[in-house]
């Protein structure tokens, strides 16, 4: 039984400026509060802390405000470019209680006793007599900050450091004028990302009822999540289960599924983080079955360095269709260099809240070669509507590299997004590859027809 002062008494801590964004605020929370966490067997209601409506009069605000800090489970902070200018003249000996409520929430992030998501808003500005909405970009201003750090405060982080660390977590951009598509997102990451680590703690856990089972990607076993820890998932690295008689997995030897050689916690969705056999069974099954998904896109580069050439990095872009049963109707990305890979699916929804500063993969080789995916996002800057591969190797003259327009159809088939355009921006072409060695110095190495080509026009061989 956890300590009372453990306890969680709100699901959703409200952090903001009042000058600059108490409105937006007091909107969200109403939303929030509106909405219910998912996959809870019972409808339990999102619970959010806002000063305005929770905080009590006559009664210690440092105090009150620490209580809740620690009684949420996850922290909104709001930042708007507005609010981050009222911090740029900051002095010493001032006092600032957004920054505080940050910088005090990030000490507790780095304890495990709360999560983060900032929600970075933008602006909306009249252009031609009409309102255009311009995604935030108070990224830059960090380096305009002081270097002091406030009184009272939890540590010795200047305030530069304090918002540096904030915009190193995976945060929401929102259009202060149409919440309803990140409203979802929210709620979305809360009920998979956070509320599963802090269920237990909530305050009166008889409210909520059974607690859901999942189902761990790794050892296909069932599991909740207050049993869950590290070592709890028993899995094994090569694809399995084995189901012939007398034969082991490769990795450890071992015949049974359940006894796997390598333990770390359970996981309900797959990922990319390390390697375990089933992963190897899902992404097989999927990307190599031309029923379960189709190809938008692919490049290649080759390492010309041997006296042969191989594919050594390639990037494809794709679908998951309708016979894809669970997994059908999502965005399709896979890669891979010599010794690691890449795979992964997105829903449509998943791109709403997806952190496009970020490169959707990056490997990179012992011999140089790479492969990197970058989000393509929309001319106003909130809207994911595709994807940059590109791929080399250090005897590439150029990279390969191409750009995916994509969306999914009005009419939802349920077979993925379609490839709207489709720009190959470079990609090697005969005569760009140096040649091995053991054939720089013949003169014809490919043995070319010696006679000058003759082209050939269309007219000429219709007649």
């Amino acid at each position: 039984m956890a300590d009372e002062e453990n306890k969680k008494q709100f699901h959703i801590f409200i952090s903001y400026r009042v000058n600059t964004d108490a409105d937006l605020a007091e909107k969200l929370c109403d939303k929030l509060q509106a909405l219910t966490i998912l996959n809870e067997q019972r409808e339990v209601r999102i619970k959010c802390f806002l000063d305005k409506q929770n905080l009590k009069e006559g009664v210690d605000y440092t105090s009150q405000f620490m209580t809740a800090l620690t009684g949420s489970c996850l922290v909104l902070p709001i930042v708007s470019e507005a609010c981050l200018k009222s911090m740029l003249n900051l002095q010493a000996g001032w006092t600032d209680n957004v920054l505080k409520e940050w910088q005090t929430a990030l000490h507790f992030q780095s304890m495990d006793k709360l999560t983060i998501i900032p929600i970075l808003v933008g602006a909306n500005e009249v252009v031609g007599g009409s309102k255009v909405y311009r995604k935030f970009e108070g990224f830059t201003m960090v380096g305009q900050l002081p270097d002091l750090v406030l009184p009272d405060a939890i540590n010795d982080h200047t305030v530069k450091q304090v918002i540096g660390n904030l915009f190193k977590l995976q945060g929401i951009f929102l259009n202060p004028l149409e919440l309803t598509d990140k409203l979802a997102v929210i709620q979305s990451r809360f009920s998979s990302e956070v509320w599963p680590s802090y269920r237990t703690l909530w305050s009166n856990v008889a409210e909520l009822g059974p607690e859901p089972q999942l189902t761990c990607v790794q050892c296909l076993q069932p599991y909740t999540e207050s049993s869950n820890g590290d070592g709890a998932c028993r899995f094994h690295l090569t694809d399995g289960p084995i189901q012939e008689y007398g034969r082991t997995y490769a990795c450890c030897q071992l015949k049974d599924p359940l006894l796997g050689c390598h333990r770390n916690r359970h996981n309900p969705k797959h990922h990319n983080r390390f390697k375990y056999g089933s992963f190897v069974n899902w992404r097989a099954g999927i990307m190599w079955n031309t029923l379960m998904s189709r190809t938008h896109a692919k490049i290649s580069a080759d390492d010309y360095s041997e006296e042969y050439a191989d594919e050594t990095a390639w990037i494809r872009v794709g679908a998951t269709t309708s016979n894809a049963g669970k997994d059908q109707n999502k965005l399709m990305i896979a890669s891979a260099i010599p010794y690691e890979s890449w795979f992964m699916l997105f829903e449509k929804e998943e791109l709403i809240g997806v952190d496009t500063r970020l490169p959707v993969f990056s490997l990179k080789g012992q011999r140089d070669e790479y492969a990197i995916g970058r989000w393509i996002v929309s001319d106003e800057g909130h809207e994911v509507i595709g994807i940059n591969i590109e791929c080399g190797t250090r005897t590439s003259v150029s990279p390969s590299s191409v750009k995916v327009h994509f969306a999914w159809p009005e009419i939802n088939d349920f077979n993925g997004p379609e490839a709207t355009l489709i720009e190959f921006c470079k990609s090697a072409a005969f005569g760009e590859r140096p040649l091995p060695k053991a054939l720089q110095n013949i003169k014809n190495p490919y043995n070319l027809p010696t006679t000058p080509l003759v082209k050939v026009s269309r007219q000429s061989l219709e007649s």
